[in-house]
């Protein structure tokens, strides 16, 4: 029997966004709207499983308003379950955890906790389906959690697919230079019998087939180190396993869909005296719900450089335009702004002038500013 799942992870509700000003509030709700869009393809795709793979919150102590309202959006997938894993940010305390039960007590009874690292068959809730566990007990871990499962084997569940579902960083595709972030690498995925993988803590989308892993990502996107559009991962694994492993294994399949709110974006723009300034910088704006940071150049002339002056303002009045670096951005000196500001024949006007007729723009920058500078 084919299985079709809807998996996410780092979602991160309850996150803070301190260093947004204004933003803060809309981006910590747009991590609630992308969870009910997660749970939306999920019933419009009629999965039978939704999986978070670590990271439902931002930290171990969000307030019990983010636990009841995620309670809440999970309950309203209409599939068979809803299976939660523990990730390194909304880890598993040792010694007892309020979030968890915080939340096992406000969450319905689809939706299943996956607090040991344990093989979890669900026949139980009338799916086909094995899950191989592995949450996080600590912010970081210099060892991954899925040792136990290069020890399991199918033989107890023949007719089920083997879903892993884990957390922390991937050899090759996430950044953890010091390796504390339960590291695991292709090699290890690959022993498992696991039919798929489903790991959190990247928060970009990949399909690893040498490894049968998907990283789902972020259904919505936390900053401008994330520079792509939110989403979840759509995977259905087949009756049929794929002829290669020779353990009864089955296949899977894997497409991301876009659930985010927001895109966060980084442009670079030089622009053009002849062209409105506003209109150059939206050119760059991707579409509604972009917050954009931009990095602005050119040489403008004196009209052009007093309209990028005001358009400056008016575009960060705008939510969309979240930065501007405009430090190379300089206004282009001519011949009859030399001679209307300097008196001819000193020395200011003669330099600044045998510069603009040499085309030396820059030294006639730097000429002008000094000598502004000194006459203050």
């Amino acid at each position: 029997m084919p299985v079709r799942i809807i998996a996410t992870a780092d979602v991160h509700l309850g996150m803070k966004f301190s260093g947004y000003g204004e933003l803060a509030s809309d981006l910590a709700e747009a991590r609630f709207v992308a969870l009910e869009r997660v749970v939306a393809v999920g019933n419009e795709r009629s999965c039978d499983l939704l999986i978070i793979a670590g990271d439902l919150f931002d930290r171990v102590s969000v307030a019990s308003v983010v636990v009841e309202r995620a309670a809440a959006i999970l309950s309203s997938f209409e599939g068979a379950l809803v299976a939660v894993l523990p990730g390194n940010h909304d880890y598993l305390s040792p010694s007892g955890d309020r979030l968890w039960r915080s939340f096992a007590d406000a969450a319905g009874d689809r939706t299943l906790l996956l607090d040991r690292a344990a093989a979890v068959p669900l026949d139980h809730y009338d799916l086909p389906v094995t899950l191989l566990a592995a949450p996080c007990d600590s912010l970081h871990g210099a060892t991954h959690r899925v040792g136990y499962a290069l020890d399991t084997d199918r033989s107890p569940w023949p007719d089920s697919a083997v879903i892993g579902v884990a957390h922390g960083s991937i050899d090759g595709i996430t950044l953890d230079t010091d390796g504390v972030y339960f590291p695991m690498s292709v090699d290890l995925l690959r022993r498992t019998v696991a039919d798929c993988w489903i790991i959190g803590h990247t928060h970009r989308f990949h399909d690893l087939k040498d490894a049968r892993t998907v990283v789902p990502g972020t259904p919505e996107p936390d900053g401008f180190d994330v520079r792509v559009p939110g989403g979840a991962a759509l995977v259905d694994v087949t009756a049929d396993g794929d002829g290669e492993r020779g353990d009864g294994g089955r296949a899977y399949s894997a497409q991301m869909v876009e659930t985010g709110v927001h895109r966060f974006v980084d442009a670079d723009v030089e622009l053009d005296s002849t062209l409105d300034p506003c209109s150059q910088i939206e050119a760059v704006v991707p579409g509604p719900g972009s917050i954009v940071r931009v990095r602005v150049s050119g040489r403008l002339d004196e009209e052009a450089y007093r309209a990028w002056n005001l358009a400056r303002e008016s575009l960060l009045a705008d939510a969309t335009v979240y930065r501007i670096d405009d430090d190379d951005v300089q206004q282009l000196l001519t011949l009859e702004q030399i001679d209307r500001d300097y008196v001819a024949g000193s020395f200011a006007h003669s330099i600044l002038k045998r510069l603009v007729e040499a085309d030396d723009h820059d030294a006639v920058t730097e000429a002008h500013r000094l000598m502004r500078e000194s006459s203050l």
